[in-house]
């Protein structure tokens, strides 16, 4: 199966390539925490193969002798995980064919309420008093959240990552937690079935 495309916010990151080079627009803000954090870079250079630098105010990406197109890739994704607030073994997950990154940008779904009050609102109900419905949707649906600056980022496997989205979605329209949990593990129940079912056809 062919892993699906990260998905793109406005304002988080922009990127632009040429044949042998990926250019990553990140916030200025994220740019100091990346300049600081050389271990960050280096760690990431090292799990892509890649070589990465901070020059004129955006990232870029090079190949090394021993790179592929796709380490190019991942390297960016990778850096575009770390600049979202995920530590780096979280977004090292997105070197595996099977785990991708979902980003909600909650300015893009609130439409014409983007006044901050709002934004606040329904930022604290998908956190939750301190926290505690991340930690649930993490939990139920076994992904990582990262939140900030109303953006929702999810990595895990696909099926899991939107199973939590739309429990985000619910939480953004007004459900009440106690029924989002609930349809969230009835999701993962079905999606635990189906994949045993599957494995003992698979292996009969």
């Amino acid at each position: 199966m062919n892993k699906p495309p990260i998905g793109h916010t406005r304002g988080a990151a922009s990127l632009s390539a040429s044949p042998m080079r990926f250019y990553l627009g990140l916030p200025p803000e994220t740019l100091r925490k990346l300049m600081k954090r050389k271990d960050l870079l280096e760690e990431a250079m090292r799990l892509t193969k890649t070589n990465i630098r901070i020059e004129g105010g955006r990232v870029i990406i090079e190949p090394t002798d021993e790179s592929t197109s796709l380490d190019l890739l991942n390297a960016k994704n990778l850096l575009q995980a770390i600049a979202l607030g995920f530590d780096i073994e979280t977004a090292s997950l997105l070197l595996r064919d099977e785990y991708v990154m979902e980003i909600i940008d909650l300015r893009d779904v609130l439409f014409s309420r983007k006044d901050d009050k709002e934004l606040r609102r329904i930022l604290g109900r998908v956190i939750g008093k301190h926290g505690k419905a991340k930690r649930n949707i993490e939990e139920i649906a076994k992904v990582k959240l990262s939140i900030s600056d109303g953006i929702i980022a999810i990595i895990g496997e696909y099926e899991n990552v939107e199973a939590a989205k739309r429990a985000i979605e619910e939480l953004i329209e007004g459900k009440m937690h106690s029924t989002v949990y609930r349809n969230l593990e009835t999701s993962m129940r079905y999606l635990k079935r189906r994949n045993l079912t599957r494995y003992w056809e698979e292996f009969p």
